[in-house]
């Protein structure tokens, strides 16, 4: 879903959040370290491109588009060595089985709101607001809003190797961390902060204030230009 919600709409809940994990998907290797150099990887995301060149350079990528049925079955047809999926769809399609891997989300940074369900109402429907309400998640509402946060503040779209997850590390803390990568010039940054929960809507400002020490007005200029 957009950064922003669209005109005479509303996100009136958010369900608990599913697996945010990226997972590792082959019919010939059991984990992204034991792929051997050369072999193919595919995905269609900036992000993961980002991630593969910067923690696994000796795979190569070919980008893979369609759903995910489509993408399983290019993978058993050959076209690749493994895959790169979000945990969270094989599971709520049943295909959970065919993951080979979790990623660990401490180095494969998940895409802002991955695994999160959204229940979006236009805004005049007061009476499906207050039916709706009911199933909202607070804590992933205050996960993802500091996720989108980072997001709106980056200004950036799906285009841009970004990466944002939040994870409550106890009942009152908040861990929330991101990468940004440019696929042209293979330049990768990661930082987290940490910091109670009730601050979700700070924590993202300080991630940027790191991000930006680190060359982040650089590197997101070099992947526009």
């Amino acid at each position: 879903m957009p950064a922003k919600a669209v005109a005479d709409f509303i996100v009136v809940a958010l369900l608990r959040r599913a697996d945010a994990r990226d997972c590792f998907v082959s019919n010939r290797f059991s984990s992204l370290s034991d792929v051997p150099a050369g072999s193919v990887i595919g995905t269609s995301s900036a992000r993961r491109i980002a991630l593969l060149k910067h923690y696994y350079p000796q795979v190569e990528f070919k980008l893979l588009r369609g759903n995910l049925q489509t993408r399983i079955a290019k993978l058993d047809a050959g076209e690749y060595d493994g895959i790169i999926l979000a945990a969270a769809g094989l599971i709520r399609i049943g295909l959970e089985k065919r993951i080979r891997q979790y990623l660990d989300v401490s180095q494969f940074i998940p895409a802002i709101g991955q695994g999160a369900l959204a229940l979006e109402v236009l805004s005049s429907r007061l009476d499906l607001m207050l039916l709706l309400a009911q199933l909202d998640d607070n804590d992933t509402y205050i996960l993802t809003e500091a996720e989108r946060c980072v997001g709106r503040a980056l200004g950036v779209d799906c285009s841009v190797p970004v990466g944002v997850h939040a994870i409550l590390t106890s009942e009152n803390t908040m861990r929330l961390s991101a990468m940004v990568a440019n696929n042209k010039t293979s330049e990768f940054i990661t930082t987290s902060v940490e910091g109670p929960k009730a601050d979700y809507m700070q924590l993202p400002f300080m991630l940027i204030d790191n991000l930006k020490n680190m060359g982040l007005s650089e590197i997101l200029k070099a992947e526009s230009s």
